[in-house]
């Protein structure tokens, strides 16, 4: 499995209707509520042991 696929593999869940990711660049973008992106935040950093941030960019949040 591809680490995208991976990764998608957990956001996906979480993401409520309307909402979406997608990657560009290795970097994910989450097109979604803040609420929505602290819960996918928490939980990739409890899966790649806090080797990851988050950053809002315009309306979208990105995670490396």
């Amino acid at each position: 499995m591809s680490f995208e696929a991976k990764v998608l593999e957990i956001v996906n869940p979480v993401l409520n209707t309307g909402e979406m990711a997608e990657f560009d660049y290795g970097t994910l973008f989450l097109h979604c509520t803040e609420d929505t992106s602290r819960k996918v935040f928490s939980d990739l950093f409890v899966e790649f042991d806090g080797k990851v941030q988050i950053n809002q960019v315009g309306y979208e949040y990105a995670i490396d």
